[in-house]
């Protein structure tokens, strides 16, 4: 099936994505869902283990593997945010 947007997508250099996750991401309601997708994917805590109900921690390997899948969608987010072009290395004579 057709994909408009994933055909003009795939035109983009990694730059020119990175600036497009940099706009989307500079206003103050911007930083606001950024900072929610950071509370929420697991950035600044374990992925390991739910605490339930009762106080008692639980750990299941499928929700971790859920846990790190949603982690690393933010940190990738967050990496196209801080994207800086790299330098272009000079070789010395």
């Amino acid at each position: 099936m057709p994909n408009p947007l994933n055909d003009k997508l795939l035109t983009l250099d990694e730059q020119q994505v990175a600036k497009l996750y940099q706009n989307l991401f500079d206003s103050e309601e911007g930083q606001l869902v950024l900072e929610d997708l950071r509370n929420r994917c697991y950035v600044n805590c374990s992925t390991a283990f739910q605490l339930v109900s009762d106080g008692k921690l639980f750990y299941s390997s499928e929700e971790q593997q859920n846990n790190e899948g949603m982690r690393a969608a933010f940190l990738h987010i967050e990496g196209q945010i801080n994207y800086e072009k790299p330098k272009e290395m000079e070789i010395p004579e």
